[in-house]
């Protein structure tokens, strides 16, 4: 894979995320981006998609995920 093909995933689209992406994006990186309502304000380059982090799901099932668990565990 040459360097300018990868892909960067950015989880998050406030102020940090879109920061992060601004300089991947200098970089001549490609970006995309992960938030809850998949829609955010970004250059057109940039694929944005709906999703949620791992975080996000454990802490809506109340307690420790069987993603965390195999990821803490294994």
């Amino acid at each position: 894979m040459l360097p300018r093909d990868e892909l960067h995933v950015v989880f998050g689209t406030g102020p940090v995320g879109l920061a992060v992406m601004r300089e991947l994006l200098g970089q001549g990186k490609r970006v995309r981006l992960v938030n809850r309502s998949g829609t955010a304000a970004a250059l057109e380059s940039v694929e944005i998609v709906k999703g949620k982090t791992p975080r996000q799901m454990m802490l809506e099932k109340g307690g420790q995920s069987t993603w965390a668990k195999k990821r803490v565990f294994s």
